[in-house]
C-alpha cells in the first residue's frame, strides 16, 4: 500500500535554505524497514506530527541558474509504502532472505530508487 502523508498543520511557508558544497557530498539513505508487526495508523499519525515540526523533511532540492542548491520547504506530502506479508522469503529485487519463517526479526535493508524530484524524507 502506497499513500502520501501530509503534515498535520503546514509550517513550511515556502522558506528556502541554501546548501553549502559540504552539504552536497552526502547522498540519500534508502532503507526498507521490516517488522513482525506494526500499528500503521499510529505510525502515520506520528509522521504527520513530525512533518509539522520538521517541514524541511518535505522539502525539495532545487538548483537555481547560478548552480546554487537550496532546500525549498514545500509542505508537500511524502510517499509512504506499507507492505504486509506472512510469506516473505525475500524482499523483491533485494538479497534479503528470511531463513526461519516462524520468527521474522526486525531488519533494515537498502533500496536504490531515485526519482527526479523527491522529498528529503520518503
Amino acid at each position: 500500500m502506497t499513500s502520501y502523508i501530509n503534515a498535520s498543520s503546514p509550517t513550511g511557508n515556502d522558506h528556502r535554505i541554501k546548501l553549502l558544497a559540504s552539504d552536497l557530498i552526502f547522498s540519500g539513505i534508502d532503507n526498507v524497514f521490516v517488522y513482525p508487526s506494526l500499528d500503521i495508523d499510529r505510525l502515520q499519525n506520528a509522521l504527520r506530527y513530525t512533518l509539522s515540526f520538521w517541514p524541511i523533511l518535505t522539502g525539495r532540492i532545487l538548483v537555481n541558474d547560478n548552480d546554487q542548491y537550496f532546500i525549498e520547504f514545500s509542505d508537500n506530502s511524502i510517499p509512504f509504502t506499507y507492505v504486509e506479508s506472512d510469506q516473505l522469503e525475500q524482499w523483491s529485487n533485494l538479497p534479503v532472505v528470511v531463513n526461519d519463517m516462524t520468527i521474522l526479526q526486525s531488519f533494515i535493508d537498502s533500496v536504490q530508487y531515485k526519482p527526479d524530484i523527491e522529498s528529503l524524507l520518503r
